[in-house]
């Protein structure tokens, strides 16, 4: 009986890979409405940020996107792992600024169901002695999403400060830093491969022209997009 239990599951599990490619079932996915992790007033909307399923599938479509905490889409990874697998880093949130008015999931990690995503984080001990004058704004940073010909597209707009003529740091994340104490990740080493001049700022994309480039080394989909300093 186990062992027909076990060979059922490995079937579902077979046929969702298969499936994982196809945008129509990804969209139907998305529509199916999940279990709310907690009671909440009546008429209350909470937000989370999530994993795009169609990202990838479509050149515009961004990584993450916010969505209801009860419209969580269904993917292969939710049904392996929950669907808080495909809940957003505090690392990536401030690359997608909350719904007007938004109230934040408990489910998205760091965050309590009245915070809002874009307040400052609380004082530290290594943050509390530097002036808020002198405090160092993070440079915009997003992704390449499509190559072509001596020209990029990458997920940042009008919004993220890009406008024509911007200039981008073509960045590819190398080492995985880890503390030698404690264990805490704490990200990925990269280094600039070369440079691009933006061209075109549309509602949801930026095309911008390669400069330079290391010798023997082209941008690439997933290569990062930091805006440089003026």
């Amino acid at each position: 009986m186990r062992s027909r239990v076990l060979g059922l599951l490995a079937l579902v599990a077979s046929a969702l890979v298969g499936c994982a490619g196809d945008s129509d079932l990804l969209k139907g996915l998305a529509s199916v409405p999940a279990t709310p992790s907690s009671p909440r007033p009546p008429g209350e909307t909470r937000w989370v940020l999530v994993q795009n399923p169609r990202f990838g599938a479509t050149m515009a479509e961004p990584e993450y996107v916010w969505v209801e905490e009860d419209r969580i889409p269904g993917t292969l990874t939710t049904f392996m792992f929950g669907r808080q697998a495909i809940v957003a880093t505090p690392d990536v949130l401030w690359r997608y600024p909350t719904p007007e008015g938004a109230t934040i999931s408990p489910l998205q990690a760091g965050s309590t169901p009245t915070s809002r995503v874009d307040a400052p984080p609380p004082a530290t001990s290594r943050t509390a002695a530097v002036a808020p004058e002198k405090a160092r704004t993070a440079l915009p940073r997003g992704y390449v999403v499509h190559v072509r010909e001596g020209l990029i597209v990458v997920d940042l707009t009008a919004a993220d400060g890009i406008k024509k003529g911007s200039l981008l740091s073509l960045r590819r994340e190398g080492v995985a830093l880890t503390h030698p104490v404690t264990g805490e990740h704490l990200g990925q080493l990269d280094e600039e491969i070369g440079t691009a001049r933006v061209v075109e700022v549309q509602d949801r994309f930026s095309v911008a022209e390669v400069e330079e480039t290391r010798p023997g080394v082209e941008p690439r989909v997933k290569d990062r997009a930091v805006v440089k300093e003026p």
